[in-house]
């Protein structure tokens, strides 16, 4: 599935995030969306449902790493 992001203020505010993590856009979306993830699951399940979610470690894998496949994919 592709995006294409038509609004200017939510360009800038990606390219801001992945500037800041020194990533992709696509790779800033990926992490701001499985951040957004965990916060509202943590939220929504009790903290004994909440260690079953494994959306943090997706956030972190692979940090600076190009990978074959992916949103980030390049080339």
């Amino acid at each position: 599935m592709a995006f294409d992001i038509d609004d200017p203020e939510t360009e800038l505010l990606v390219r801001s995030l992945a500037e800041r993590w020194r990533v992709s856009p696509e790779e800033a979306i990926r992490r701001a969306l499985a951040n957004e993830l965990q916060e509202t699951s943590r939220q929504e399940t009790s903290p004994q449902e909440t260690s079953r979610i494994p959306v943090r470690p997706l956030a972190d894998r692979g940090e600076g790493v190009e990978r074959s496949g992916g949103l980030d994919r390049r080339g």
